[in-house]
């Protein structure tokens, strides 16, 4: 995770030693150029439009992607978005169990304050919006927000949610969990 170092030049060391005790060392040198988009006055979301790339160009700033369960996923970046430009794609070809998704970092919550979350879709099937809360000791809950229709044009899906006693953060996930595909922006 290389928002835990600071941006410019880094050195890595490797050592590794053989079975005969042989050992080999080597240094690279790496660039972090973390580019942190800071979101707009009302939006909480870094990089809520999912428009900035990181170095690579591979994945959006400020958001991640992850699978669990038995499926065959995959996840794509940068694809057409809402507004013509730049949105995240998961497409499941094999779903046993478990669920894909592109999720924003967590973002600090205020308990008992009501939220809302809302975000562009396309989406094959129907999908789900679920909150994941963590407290300050990183214990983490989740809640179900709202069933999302299959879309094959552009629509909306919106919830709103109060954080519990004790939530420090929080992101929303919009979950595949079947064959099929979905895409999200802004």
């Amino acid at each position: 995770n290389t928002t835990t170092v600071a941006n410019g030049v880094h050195a890595l060391k490797v050592s590794a030693r053989d079975a005969a005790g042989n050992i080999g060392l080597q240094t690279i040198s790496v660039t972090v150029d973390n580019v942190v988009t800071p979101p707009p006055a009302n939006n909480l979301i870094a990089n809520p439009s999912l428009e900035t790339a990181n170095g690579a160009g591979t994945l959006p700033v400020s958001w991640q992607s992850s699978k669990w369960g038995t499926n065959t996923t995959t996840f794509t970046y940068p694809v057409a978005g809402q507004d013509g430009a730049k949105a995240a794609k998961v497409a499941m070809t094999a779903w046993t169990n478990g669920d894909a998704k592109w999720y924003f970092n967590d973002v600090p919550v205020t308990s008992g304050t009501q939220y809302t979350f809302r975000n562009y879709y396309t989406s094959s099937v129907p999908t789900e919006l679920i909150v994941r809360y963590t407290t300050g000791a990183g214990a983490v809950s989740y809640a179900f927000l709202a069933a999302v229709p299959a879309s094959a044009t552009w629509q909306t899906a919106t919830a709103t949610f109060t954080p519990p006693a004790g939530t420090a953060s929080a992101t929303v996930f919009h979950v595949l969990a079947k064959v099929g595909n979905l895409t999200v922006d802004n």
